[in-house]
């Protein structure tokens, strides 16, 4: 797996995959570097708020999961909020638990880039991503992300 390289590629957009569960992080990240990024993931929000203070400014995303140990993404995305290398950096709140408008109102407060749920296809995952990076968006199909999860969860256990 790779997590945090001494170099940085020319031209590849770097992501930071927050989330507590393995198998989501091991999903996006093979995901997300097939389509040519690079990522760097973390398990709670402690590791989450370390990596970016160590990458910036050469981080263009966190996707942030909101039930953390450690510390919430709430308290992540406060943190990254109140520095002043942070405040330009994108912050996609990707969850499978906040849906309700009080709560999608809050995170936009908080100064979430967007907000999205994990039911959504890898493809929807993937445009949104590439949408908030101002990059080109190519069609695709495919089934939802929490399918796969569910597939592959009883065979990995989780640490």
């Amino acid at each position: 797996m790779n997590q945090t390289t001494g170099n940085i590629s020319a031209g590849k957009k770097r992501i930071l995959v927050v989330d507590d569960t393995i198998v989501f992080r091991e999903l996006m990240q093979a995901l997300l570097e097939k389509e040519g990024f690079e990522v760097l993931t973390a398990s709670d929000g402690w590791e989450a708020i370390q990596k970016v203070k160590h990458e910036l400014p050469n981080l263009d995303l966190v996707l942030l999961d909101l039930l953390l140990p450690q510390m919430t993404g709430f308290e992540v995305l406060k943190e990254i909020r109140s520095g002043k290398m942070g405040q330009n950096l994108a912050v996609l709140v990707i969850t499978g638990v906040f849906k309700r408008a009080s709560q999608i109102e809050q995170i936009k407060s908080l100064g979430a880039t967007g907000y999205m749920t994990k039911d959504l296809k890898p493809e929807e995952i993937i445009k949104r991503i590439k949408l908030t990076l101002g990059m080109e968006v190519l069609p695709q199909a495919g089934k939802p992300i929490l399918e796969e999860i569910k597939r592959r969860e009883p065979k990995r256990e989780e640490k």
